[in-house]
């Protein structure tokens, strides 16, 4: 969490200190699935997480993480024989999450996600929340 100042001024949570700004946030991931004859044909998935791994010197169009793991999980839903299935991975309670490292040394390790390994860092990251919203 970013802000987490503005984290502990929400009346009904923990209230954390710095050493805990990882646990000031809410890692729940909600999806409401659609079913026909008891198969999942469509699904929506709400993530309190940024949709901006991408940085703002590219120059391409990107789904970004969300679009990752749409793709992902129609990719998955096709090879169960799913006709035209549909994925929508939506942003919930993100508030200040960001999808990218914060602690120690966060600027070393940012750093070296730059140009095209910032399209490959939003994939895992898609990966990892259509691989959430699936199990």
């Amino acid at each position: 969490n970013r802000s987490l100042a503005a984290y502990n001024r929400n009346p009904d949570v923990t209230k954390h200190t710095d050493e805990q700004r990882h646990l000031a946030l809410d890692r729940r991931m909600n999806a409401l699935g659609f079913y026909r004859n008891g198969q999942l044909h469509a699904l929506l998935s709400l993530f309190g997480v940024h949709a901006t791994c991408i940085g703002n010197t590219l120059d391409k169009f990107d789904g970004d993480n969300k679009g990752y793991a749409a793709a992902q999980a129609e990719h998955w839903l096709s090879t169960q024989r799913i006709e035209a299935p549909v994925a929508i991975f939506a942003q919930a309670t993100a508030g200040d999450v960001s999808p990218h490292f914060h602690g120690k040394d966060q600027l070393v390790r940012r750093n070296r996600i730059k140009g095209a390994a910032e399209y490959a860092y939003a994939q895992q990251n898609g990966n990892y929340q259509s691989d959430m919203a699936l199990s």
